[in-house]
């Protein structure tokens, strides 16, 4: 298999694939590159995706960071699973969110010394994206967000400005 920017975990994790598995993964992999399309009315661009499965557990560098049991798991039941369901994007679009939420909050902690700066999260949930909204923006602004008067990208630009990140230490989002 040949990948660009790889972690270590992932590179563990896709090595302890069969051949088969291997092969499915690749299968998967080729479909999401060339993938673009919108999931929850989020613009979704396969290619990033796929370099962020890619890049899983960067956060860590290249240091050897717990086991790769549980990604390898991840990336099995991936594989497995989107062979098993033809070519409708739909359908594996589904799967994939699920493999994804599946796997969860199953990882180790990160030390904090290996954290950049700045970091990104996706989220899938609008009730969790509307919670963040309230503790950044406001209540007038989760409500706009709920009731569809703002776009999702003027929120996101306007949490990006207010972004205070000891404001939302601690928030558990769920």
């Amino acid at each position: 298999m040949i990948w660009a920017v790889q972690s270590a975990l992932f590179r563990s994790a896709s090595g302890s694939l069969n051949a088969t598995e291997a092969a499915q993964l690749k299968q998967f992999f080729d479909w999401l590159i060339g993938f673009r399309g919108a999931a929850d009315a989020i613009a979704t661009v396969g290619s990033r995706i796929h370099r962020n499965v890619e890049a899983e557990a960067h956060l860590v560098g290249n240091d050897a960071f717990g086991e790769s049991d549980r990604y390898a798991a991840m990336l099995r039941a991936l594989a497995v699973s989107d062979a098993a369901l033809g070519s409708d994007t739909s359908t594996r679009v589904q799967n994939f969110a699920r493999v994804c939420a599946d796997a969860s909050d199953s990882g180790l902690r990160i030390p904090a010394h290996h954290l950049p700066s700045s970091l990104q999260r996706v989220i899938t949930s609008r009730r969790v994206a509307a919670e963040l909204i309230d503790r950044v923006l406001g209540p007038l602004d989760r409500i706009a967000f709920l009731n569809g008067a703002l776009s999702a990208e003027s929120l996101f630009d306007r949490l990006a400005r207010r972004w205070k990140p000891h404001e939302v230490s601690g928030m558990k989002l769920s």
